[in-house]
């Protein structure tokens, strides 16, 4: 299919360019857009993986997977620097903010001492190994696959009531649907959810709490906090329970809203 092959090339000139980057001009936003770019190339693999048997998914996305979770580190760090910026601005909290950034500075350094000529040329090497298993994909068979990760997904999200602990889930298998979907562009097959759709930012705004709550627990129970601090932190931490929740509800409200119903009937 001439889509594939010009989806995975857009992947390979986009990692590529990231990757490429000096370390100095990286962002928060590279490193989201690098994340993005390696989710789509892994719901890719896992679409190549379904329509042809002889497609070794796990050895093809390998290296990728380090790169992928090694930013996911540097970038977890980002939303909670930033979330701490919003809710104690100027000169509060400096011991954990100093903590936060030490670890973002450590994490960061891991991530660009990996990304260097030997592996960028392996990255690389694994596209070549991939486009030769695209031709036999057929677009009927491709769309059968289709069909039972939107049943999957329906299933989900008909549970009442809807269960905390299969968000995360539910967010990553919406995010790589609509990723296949946009690599294969099959007709009747809608690709994106519309800004005025709720749902994604929502579960996407409830996993950021998530991640916020978890590192503030570990931190909290490590010893290594200013004491003079560990109020505040304890307050932060109870406001993004209560805001959790809130999220949540309106998770519940925009299930049966939202457009990922009518682009898959």
């Amino acid at each position: 299919m001439k889509t594939l092959k010009k989806y995975l090339n857009s992947r390979k000139v986009n990692i590529d360019f990231l990757l490429g980057k000096p370390k100095r001009s990286y962002t928060p936003d590279t490193f989201h857009k690098l994340r993005v770019e390696l989710k789509k190339l892994k719901a890719f693999l896992d679409l190549v993986n379904s329509c042809s048997k002889d497609f070794k998914r796990s050895n093809t996305y390998k290296p990728f997977r380090k790169v992928f979770r090694q930013a996911g580190k540097v970038r977890e760090l980002q939303i909670q620097e930033a979330m701490l910026k919003k809710n104690f601005p100027n000169n509060s909290l400096r011991g954990y903010k100093e903590i936060l950034r030490d670890s973002r500075l450590e994490e960061k350094r891991l991530f660009f001492s990996m990304i260097d000529s030997k592996l960028i040329n392996r990255l690389r090497a694994k596209f070549d190994e991939i486009d030769p298993f695209l031709t036999k994909i057929k677009s009927k068979k491709a769309a059968r696959y289709l069909d039972r990760e939107i049943g999957g997904i329906k299933n989900n999200l008909n549970q009442i009531p809807l269960q905390k602990e299969k968000l995360h889930e539910l967010r990553k298998g919406l995010k790589m649907l609509n990723y296949k979907r946009a690599s294969l562009s099959l007709k009747g097959y809608s690709n994106q959810f519309s800004k005025k759709d709720a749902l994604p930012e929502l579960l996407g705004n409830w996993h950021d709490l998530q991640i916020m709550l978890e590192h503030l627990t570990n931190g909290l129970v490590s010893g290594i906090i200013n004491p003079d601090e560990v109020n505040q932190l304890e307050k932060l931490k109870t406001k993004i329970s209560s805001d959790s929740e809130l999220i949540f509800s309106q998770i519940q409200k925009a299930v049966p809203d939202s457009e990922f119903f009518e682009a898959t009937t």
